[in-house]
């Protein structure tokens, strides 16, 4: 009868632990956008999303919370610039705020909506006054956190702040930071991204003075180790790479992006049709290939190298072979004739096919560098640790359709130095590829 009764005491544990776990790999998901900025409607706004009679950026907005149903999302993330001024003096900021009331109550059933401000919110010509009626309407969306399970959500506005409240602002992050350390998942929401990453963790070898508040703030999060950082503001999706130790994504208006968490696993995924009845069929994992086919060649030592921006007139001199590799893991070591402590001239090339001016690229180095794209400068850097800086140049515009065009010169004192390079376009630009390269 003991026997029995211990038997069936550790089955009971065991189902129990089996349940524990599976309770643990149930996946937990979550939307992020950021810029709906909707507006009083121009005349000539016949052709634009209209939503409750205003203008909105993208017509996915009014998809959400079907799409949260859908997908059995619990939260939706907003990342600023709730709405802007297109007409009028500021006088109708009262009826802007009724209109994302409403919309917010769409989702009641449904899930949470959460969201912060960005800049556009006080673009009117009586900031200071919009300033204030914000913080007596919403006093609890200027930087808060939650909870949910093993989850916490800071979320961090600077928009609606008086100036100088950098060290107030920072204070409060750091104290949300650390009460947050027993969660097993910190994700952090924010409206200004870095534009280049190495500008938010800066090195010695940048010419020019980085952004004090930028660069405490990610010294913060880089300490604290929250798991993925989100931002708006640039109205377009993409992937900022990892410089700080964690991912870091650009939202927009036109695709949500999922958060899918399972156990330690984290998806993430654009959703390219929000109002379709299966989303994920077309969703598009975050991503990007790197480039494969570089010429690398060494600078000889009686070279004069003048310091960045410019570029040599001679470098077309230069004595450049193919180099490259099937992952995008450029191997300086194979480069003829360098010498210890000296420096290799990269050059590849890519296209893409339309889109926007303004792209994205990231870059892995073991050895110090500088960035050219398109012929303009971008940085100097340290080496990257193993992670990835992020930057946004701008496309070629040269007659003939010239492809873009990179220039990276390394200081290879290492002569196991590597270096991986990854252009990366916007969802909807990859999608087109994607389709572009199945018909060929």
């Amino acid at each position: 009868m003991r026997v029995r009764i211990l038997l069936v005491a550790v089955v009971i544990v065991l189902a129990s632990a089996v349940v524990g776990r599976a309770e643990r790999e149930e996946s937990f998901r979550f939307l992020v956008m950021g810029d709906p900025q909707f507006h009083v409607p121009a005349e000539d706004a016949r052709a634009a999303t209209l939503h409750y009679g205003h203008q909105w950026q993208s017509p996915a907005w009014q998809h959400v919370p079907a799409l949260m149903k859908r997908l059995g999302v619990k939260y939706f993330f907003v990342c600023g610039d709730i709405f802007e001024y297109h007409d009028g003096d500021g006088t109708s900021v009262s009826e802007l705020w009724d209109v994302w009331d409403r919309y917010v109550d769409e989702f009641s059933g449904i899930g949470r909506v959460e969201w912060i401000t960005g800049g556009h919110e006080f673009w009117g010509r009586n900031a200071e006054r919009d300033r204030q009626y914000f913080l007596k309407r919403y006093p609890d969306h200027v930087r808060y956190c939650l909870r949910e399970g093993p989850h916490a959500f800071i979320m961090f506005s600077d928009g609606c702040d008086s100036p100088g409240s950098d060290d107030a602002r920072l204070e409060w992050l750091e104290e949300a930071l650390g009460r947050c350390q027993d969660a097993e998942h910190v994700w952090f929401f924010g409206h200004h991204p870095p534009r280049n990453t190495a500008n938010w963790w800066p090195t010695r070898q940048r010419p020019e003075e980085p952004d004090p508040f930028r660069t405490r703030m990610a010294a913060l999060l880089e300490r604290y180790q929250v798991r993925a950082a989100f931002f708006g503001h640039e109205h377009r999706e993409t992937n900022l790479g990892d410089r700080g130790g964690f991912p870091m994504f650009v939202t927009a208006c036109r695709y949500p992006l999922l958060v899918e968490v399972r156990g330690d696993h984290v998806d993430y995924r654009w959703i390219m049709a929000p109002s379709s009845e299966d989303p994920l069929a077309t969703a598009l994992p975050v991503g990007g290939e790197p480039l494969t086919d570089w010429r690398l060649a060494p600078v000889p030592a009686q070279m004069e190298w003048p310091k960045p921006p410019a570029l040599p007139d001679s470098m077309d001199s230069l004595e450049f072979r193919a180099a490259g590799a099937g992952d995008g893991r450029i191997d300086l070591s194979t480069v003829k004739g360098l010498l210890p402590g000296g420096r290799v001239v990269a050059v590849a090339g890519w296209s893409f096919r339309a889109g926007w001016h303004q792209r994205c690229a990231r870059i892995r180095s073991s050895a110090p560098y500088s960035l050219w794209i398109n012929g303009r400068f971008l940085e100097s850097a340290a080496a990257t640790d193993g992670r990835f800086n992020s930057y946004q140049y701008r496309r070629s515009d040269y007659e003939g359709g010239e492809p873009n065009r990179a220039v990276i010169v390394l200081e290879a004192g290492d002569a196991e130095a590597t270096f991986t390079f990854i252009p990366h376009s916007f969802p909807e630009e990859m999608r087109a590829e994607l389709r572009r390269q199945a018909k060929e």
